[in-house]
């Protein structure tokens, strides 16, 4: 799927020239020069898409598809046929000329430099298929995330309707997006964790989780430091994340609490025990009266 180009300066495209190729896979930072001896790779080296100068080398090079869409260039000519059944009659001369252009460009296996575009003319399934059966998805807020899906449903129909009216968008075009009526159902059919601060059913049954919101101190180092004491008395669990773990750790050295920065957690901590994380967290939270 990769489109050639006389000179390779963004993702998706690739060049050749000798026994040099340049390719630039979508899923790197940078592209690749692979230069050749023969059937033999000499050497792989990175360069700069905007002076095509080469950067430093490499050993291996991670070559995936040029697209995500690949239907359009695996499909027979007949399953093409059927998926690009578009109604253009509605739309105006300009777009309508677009459209059988670009449509012929994909029944011949090429590849339009909008190809994403008409990714709803074959993309069926959604994230929830790409899960394995066992999983289990956690729902934080359902209402708020179906307020959110039919918010962005409305926006979507409104730039719909003005794209028809405008004649620029085929009537029988598919949406690009799921609505929560036909995701619901879906999620349902899985392990659903529901979080939700209030409001459940009747016919539901809850589990409290005992999350509490952690007390903000307020550079009050002192009363901070006083309270860490008092919990660790009284064989609570403390992890504390901050991105100034290492000055923290010495202040708490000063108070002999001795905790050194750690960049992660492998393992629940014992209870009396405190853990300093280097990190950033916007607020902590307290659980079941112990952590």
């Amino acid at each position: 799927g990769y489109r050639v180009e006389n000179m390779v300066e963004v993702p998706g495209t690739t060049s050749h020239r000798g026994g040099i190729i340049d390719i630039y896979p979508p899923t790197s930072d940078l592209p690749a020069r692979i230069e050749f001896f023969g059937n033999t790779i000499d050497s792989i080296r990175l360069f700069d898409p905007t002076n095509q100068r080469s950067l430093r080398a490499i050993s291996l090079i991670a070559i995936g598809p040029a697209t995500e869409l690949l239907s359009p260039l695996l499909s027979s000519k007949a399953e093409l046929e059927s998926v690009l059944n578009i109604d253009l009659t509605g739309c105006n001369t300009e777009v309508s000329q677009q459209f059988r252009q670009e449509l012929a460009m994909l029944l011949n296996k090429q590849r339009p430099g909008n190809i994403q575009f008409y990714a709803p003319l074959f993309n069926k399934d959604s994230l929830l298929s790409y899960l394995p059966s066992d999983a289990l998805l956690i729902l934080d807020e359902p209402m708020n995330i179906k307020l959110g899906m039919e918010d962005l449903d409305a926006k979507a129909n409104e730039l719909r309707a003005g794209k028809l009216e405008r004649g620029e968008l085929p009537y029988n075009f598919p949406r690009p997006h799921f609505t929560w009526e036909e995701l619901e159902p879906r999620m349902r059919e899985r392990q659903c964790l529901t979080l939700t601060a209030w409001g459940i059913t009747d016919n539901e049954q809850p589990h409290r989780l005992g999350f509490i919101p952690a007390p903000s101190y307020g550079g009050q180092l002192p009363i901070f430091i006083k309270k860490v004491k008092q919990l660790l008395s009284q064989k609570h669990r403390l992890i504390i994340i901050s991105h100034q773990a290492s000055r923290l750790s010495e202040l708490l050295d000063e108070e002999d609490i001795i905790a050194q920065p750690l960049a992660e957690i492998k393992q629940i901590p014992p209870p009396g025990s405190l853990t300093l994380v280097q990190g950033l967290l916007a607020e902590g939270w307290g659980m079941n009266s112990n952590t």
